[in-house]
């Protein structure tokens, strides 16, 4: 069964944790896609909602879903 869970919050509020443990709860062929690392490592650009990183999430979200 395939399942998309999204977790938001504010800064410093244990999103990053809860989301390894989902990931180790559930295993293999588990995916964890930080907006965060996505914005300011891979492609080192501004948040907002005009963020270059949107197109490249929502491949990265279609590719685990696949």
């Amino acid at each position: 069964m395939r399942k998309l869970i999204v977790i938001r919050g504010n800064s410093a509020s244990g999103k990053t944790s809860l989301a390894k443990a989902l990931q180790e709860k559930f295993g293999d062929n588990t995916m964890l896609i930080s907006q965060d690392m996505v914005r300011r490592e891979i492609l080192m650009t501004k948040d907002g909602s005009e963020t270059k990183a949107l197109p490249l999430l929502k491949q990265m979200l279609i590719y685990g879903y696949e």
